[in-house]
């Protein structure tokens, strides 16, 4: 399957409903599904207030982003990832941030192959990159107007996200404050689904 087939399968799967999980005693909303032998783990972006204040609880711990650390290792056994499986991790904004945090801190213990996908995710590394390794891809797809990814700020520390980098150009009218909107990326994956790059 090409890279461009793989990104629009990825935000696809994060746009269906049903399936989602959310645990009580964190704000990661998930979905883990095994199919044709490949197991999915999508991540949900912020949708109430009680996310944002995970987003904005920034303070670094363990090297990472701390409000998204926190809130992904409160759910890890709930994502039971299957041994001997190759992996697919995709994410939306926040969504996206746990899906990178997850492949620098065990993607290097899976031995099968490991593609993530993130979607507007935002930075979680402090100080240092995050952990690379071998069997794990990483593509980041981004709309050029979305402030999202810009946060939080290198001036506190923060590193660019690892991996390939896809960044599209909106059309007019998007701007600053619409360019994190699901609709923005909707209409880039369409665009890659009739002709290739967007």
């Amino acid at each position: 399957m090409a890279i461009n087939d793989e990104i629009v399968a990825a935000w696809n799967r994060l746009q269906m409903a049903g399936g989602w999980a959310q645990a009580a005693e964190s704000r990661v909303t998930y979905r883990s599904q095994v199919v044709g032998g490949v197991q999915y783990i999508d991540f949900q972006g912020s949708v109430e207030r009680a996310d944002w204040l995970m987003d904005f609880n920034f303070f670094p711990r363990g090297g990472l982003h701390g409000g998204y650390f926190e809130a992904l290792f409160s759910v890890f056994n709930e994502l039971k990832i299957t041994a001997g499986l190759p992996q697919v991790w995709a994410g939306y904004s926040c969504g996206g941030a746990f899906a990178l945090i997850l492949a620098s801190e065990i993607g290097g213990l899976i031995r099968e192959p490991v593609k993530v996908f993130t979607f507007a995710a935002p930075r979680v590394a402090w100080k240092k990159p995050l952990n690379q390794y071998p069997n794990v891809e990483i593509y980041n797809v981004l709309c050029f107007k979305d402030i999202v990814p810009r946060l939080p700020p290198k001036f506190l520390g923060f590193q660019e996200n690892i991996g390939d980098q896809m960044t599209f150009y909106p059309p007019k009218g998007v701007t600053f404050i619409n360019g994190h909107s699901p609709q923005t990326y909707t209409d880039f994956v369409e665009k890659l689904k009739v002709g290739g790059e967007a």
